[in-house]
């Protein structure tokens, strides 16, 4: 009989822990609960603070701004005004240009009038030329045609090419001498001449000088002065 009563009283003693355990954890269950069933309603009003601000920015956002008459008015006086000086800018430009181009008209008048007299006043000094050429009787013997004295240094030059005591020729022919002497004395190159050290002593100029194609006029009057 007393083994019996021990385990009896053991038996007791485990149902009592079991209880509290159990009524231990039922209330950690519940406060955990309510610790999350206040930590959801911290966040669901943030959410709803959050939407709140949201939905105040983007009502700013859309509300726009409602112009005044007034407003209105001034836009309407601004655009009249540069309207105004823009067409005022428009005519003097366009009376600018219509007086230049009476100008150009003007101008193509007188170049017409030109232009119907210019085969007229040809035609009329070929036949005064004409007229001139039959009244003349004796050579021409003014400016370069003229019979002048030949340098000394040109007559010693020549040589043989200048007929014998001739001292006096109009300086055409004597720039034909001097081409035919240049050419006698290998100086001629195509339409240039290069003078060599001979002719340079003979002439008083530099070797090498270059007399390039129409140049022998000026090469010649340089001996007459």
């Amino acid at each position: 009989m007393p083994k019996s009563n021990k385990k009896e009283v053991k038996y007791i003693d485990s149902e009592s822990d079991n209880e509290s355990i159990q009524d231990e954890s039922v209330s950690d269950n519940e406060s955990i609960q309510k610790d999350s069933e206040s930590d959801d309603e911290s966040i669901q009003k943030d959410s709803e603070s959050d939407q709140t601000l949201k939905v105040d920015n983007t009502s700013k956002k859309n509300k726009k701004h409602q112009i005044t008459f007034i407003e209105l008015q001034s836009s309407k006086e601004e655009l009249v005004k540069e309207k105004d000086e823009l067409l005022d800018n428009i005519n003097d430009q366009q009376k600018e240009i219509c007086k230049k181009l009476a100008q150009l008209k003007k101008l193509n008048r007188k170049i017409r009038i030109i232009n119907d007299s210019t085969k007229k006043v040809y035609t009329r000094d070929i036949k005064l030329a004409r007229k001139e050429k039959r009244k003349r009787t004796k050579p021409n013997k003014g400016g370069f045609n003229r019979d002048e004295e030949i340098p000394k240094v040109l007559i010693e030059y020549f040589g043989d090419l200048l007929d014998e005591g001739v001292t006096k020729l109009a300086r055409t022919r004597v720039c034909s001498l001097l081409h035919a002497s240049l050419k006698r004395d290998g100086c001629k190159t195509g339409q240039k001449s290069v003078i060599t050290k001979k002719v340079a002593k003979k002439l008083g100029v530099t070797k090498g000088k270059v007399i390039e194609f129409g140049q022998h006029q000026p090469f010649l009057a340089s001996f007459y002065h």
